[in-house]
Formats: C-alpha cells, structure tokens, sequence
C-alpha cells in the first residue's frame, strides 16, 4: 500500500489468538488514505470475526529525543 514504511504482527508467546498489528506510515495522509482502501476494508471485515475485543486503534509517533 503506498506510504506504508513497515507491517508487523507481534503474537503472544502461547496464544496464537493474541496479537498486536504495528503499522509504520510515511506521514499521517497515508496512514488516513489507507484506512478506506479496499484492502483494509477486507481486511478488518475477515478480522473482526476473530477477535475476542473490539478492534483498539491507537495512533503514535516517535520522540526524537
């Protein structure tokens, strides 16, 4: 998807249903372009089944310190 820097699925060790997905974006209007794209839509469409939450969207960024 354009703009998106990096994709990463960090699974609990012992539970294979627990797991945080971290996104990296290019800047914040790729990180919104995304969120009504085809593939994302699909893709929180098969998600949503599996979860045993409501999905948590939350949105950071880095401290240069």
């Amino acid at each position: 998807m354009p703009g998106n820097l990096r994709f990463d699925v960090l699974q609990v060790d012992g539970h294979l249903n627990h797991f945080t997905l971290v996104q990296g974006w290019r800047d914040r209007k790729a990180f919104d372009e995304s969120l009504m794209a085809a593939p994302t839509r699909d893709f929180r469409q098969k998600l949503t089944p599996l979860e045993g939450a409501l999905y948590d969207e939350r949105l950071y960024h880095a401290l240069r310190l």
